[in-house]
């Protein structure tokens, strides 16, 4: 199971201050989704709904993204 079905994402989780903007700012969150797309297009296609889910937060991801 590639996500737990219990997990809930918001943009609530997203950073608001300026620190922690700057915290995720050096997380390579885009390029995971890229990579993890790519992984869900042509090889692996049960994690596709997990990379959609968490493509929606690509902009201003936080840590529970």
């Amino acid at each position: 199971m590639p996500m737990d079905p219990n997990t809930q994402l918001s943009k609530n989780q997203s950073p608001t201050s300026a620190k922690e903007i700057a915290e995720m700012s050096v997380v390579p969150y885009r390029e995971s989704m890229g990579s993890l797309n790519w992984a869900a297009v042509g090889t692996q296609l049960d994690i596709m709904f997990v990379v959609g889910v968490l493509s929606q937060y690509m902009e201003n991801p936080g840590r529970a993204h």
